[in-house]
């Protein structure tokens, strides 16, 4: 008798797909995490059944499920000490793995990686938790220059010509000109313009606007839309009309042997760049897209800290800021 017996009538929402299900059934039959093989050999296959009874609809979906249960089984038999069965897919252990083996990860790789394997438990017993919450969208989490040389360097060791250029444009449009995720899905090449030496940027979506792209990421994003129509869109890919941007995590999902910045995160890192600047509030709101002064506070927060003495010529009106 197999050790998994799912409890659970109908389908979570597992992702989309146009894939045949073979090409899902044969990604599942090779998948081979980086583990020690005697491990994988003991706890592979019920890793892959447990996956596998879950039906994901992409070779994508299938692989994520995957990553996170086999680290996740992985735990539950070496640390925790628990046998290799379908006992092992609670709420409260796929809480303690989070806590004791993610803590290291992103605020939002934790959060997916809980939310996949609670909805294996769920699919596996029935037994159902509450929504989770994604990471606090209130705190502004900028990126270092240093995680943003290797996202540059990144770019340059992506397979193939189209991955290199969609890394690039993510990096020129959320970097560079601090745009969503919506809005970078939406861009297309022929909205970013040459003007003067410098490039712009035609926003498109709920807040149109006109955007000028940080001088050190209008090469990145020239190269990244090297040799493409006007109409092309400027992040290839297949867009689902509901969630455009879907088509950015995507490819995350299609790459993972490289590191993929988060649009939120780049964003963040160019806005809080720009208030260094001194830029005029109402200047930043226009360039953000932002209407309230109030929508800049996570972003203020996320300021290296400064002593009014470093300003005080411009406090008392010795130098006056254009």
């Amino acid at each position: 008798m197999s050790r998994l017996e799912p409890n659970v009538s109908g389908e979570l929402d597992t992702g989309y797909s146009n894939n045949h299900h073979g090409l899902v059934a044969r990604a599942i039959e090779r998948y081979t995490p980086v583990m020690s093989s005697d491990h994988w050999a003991a706890i592979g296959g019920f890793v892959k059944e447990a996956v596998r009874s879950f039906n994901p609809k992409t070779v994508s979906v299938a692989r994520a499920y995957l990553a996170a249960a086999s680290t996740f089984v992985h735990w539950t038999w070496q640390t925790a000490g628990l046998d290799i069965d379908a006992g092992v897919f609670t709420h409260h252990n796929v809480a303690r793995f989070v806590n004791q083996v993610m803590s290291s990860k992103s605020d939002w790789y934790q959060y997916h990686t809980a939310q996949r394997l609670n909805r294996l438990v769920t699919h596996l017993t029935g037994r159902k938790t509450s929504q989770l919450d994604g990471p606090d969208s209130r705190a502004a989490h900028p990126y270092s220059q240093e995680e943003l040389l290797e996202f540059r360097s990144s770019a340059v060791r992506r397979s193939n010509a189209a991955r290199r250029g969609n890394a690039r444009v993510l990096l020129g449009l959320g970097a560079g000109a601090g745009l969503s995720a919506a809005e970078i899905a939406l861009a297309k090449v022929g909205d970013v313009r040459a003007e003067a030496r410098d490039l712009q940027v035609n926003v498109r979506g709920r807040h149109p606007r006109l955007v000028p792209v940080r001088l050190e990421w209008q090469e990145t994003l020239r190269l990244g839309l090297n040799d493409r129509t006007e109409d092309d869109w400027a992040f290839a890919g297949y867009r689902i009309p509901q969630y455009p941007a879907r088509v950015i995590h995507q490819f995350h999902l299609d790459d993972r042997t490289e590191s993929t910045p988060q649009p939120t995160r780049l964003r963040a890192t160019w806005l809080v760049q720009l208030l260094q600047t001194g830029a005029p509030i109402n200047v930043v709101l226009n360039l953000a897209g932002l209407a309230e002064a109030v929508s800049l506070s996570p972003y203020i927060k996320a300021l290296p800290p400064t002593s009014p003495g470093d300003y005080r010529d411009t406090i008392t009106g010795r130098v006056v800021r254009p």
